[in-house]
């Protein structure tokens, strides 16, 4: 049974009083993850025109699904991000401790958009790349 003196903000999250305190254009942890959803982008758009003439057209459109739900995902993210920056830069919720509910579930929140984000165009980037060999045919 889990007890409610074990929660803890600090437990592999990244949240501190102040993640959300700037806008997400101004967190170093959004903005690189923006920059690697860019590069996956580019890896895709790369993939996509070096190897048209070879694709399938199913090939085509799954590539192409693919870079729309890493734009939506981002989105989405940005959404949340923006939120939560709004409700606590504007006092509406009392201050937040780490140890308090709240604060645990703005640690989630900021791991979450963060490492989420991180991973999902890591492997996604990883993919096709490994595409891009694979279609080359070395």
């Amino acid at each position: 049974m889990i007890e409610l003196n074990s929660r803890r903000a600090s437990d592999g999250f990244p949240f501190q009083s102040s993640f959300f305190a700037n806008p997400p254009f101004r967190s170093y942890f959004f903005v690189w993850d923006t920059l690697l959803l860019c590069a996956t982008l580019a890896i895709l758009g790369f993939v996509v025109i070096k190897y048209w003439s070879s694709l399938q057209a199913v090939s085509i459109f799954w590539l192409g699904l693919a870079g729309f739900c890493m734009i939506t995902l981002w989105v989405m993210a940005l959404r949340c991000y923006r939120r939560i920056h709004v409700i606590l830069r504007n006092d509406e919720v009392s201050t937040v401790s780490e140890d308090s509910f709240l604060g645990v579930a703005i640690s989630s929140a900021a791991g979450m958009i963060q490492w989420g984000l991180f991973f999902a165009y890591m492997m996604t980037a990883g993919v096709l790349m490994q595409l891009a060999v694979i279609l080359s045919g070395r």
